[in-house]
């Protein structure tokens, strides 16, 4: 019914991982288009990875953006 911009993911993703847990994040990372998969919700998810403390993943995560040319900014 409703089609969400992928600032609107990043927002959703956000959301998923402070209440269910950066797994159901990943979860709904991976469910994504890849039109929706941007630098805003390969940021949420890296967000969700560090606020959970998961360094081998949020490294792994800045690796797969830096490789596919997106921005890295704080």
């Amino acid at each position: 019914m409703f089609t969400y911009s992928p600032t609107e993911h990043a927002v959703q993703l956000d959301l998923i991982g402070r209440v269910h847990g950066y797994l159901s994040a990943e979860n709904y990372f991976t469910d994504l288009s890849e039109e929706d998969k941007t630098e805003k919700t390969y940021g949420a998810l890296l967000h969700s990875y560090a606020r959970q403390g998961q360094s081998d993943k949020s490294l792994s995560l800045l690796q797969m953006m830096k490789e596919k040319g997106l921005s890295l900014s704080s």
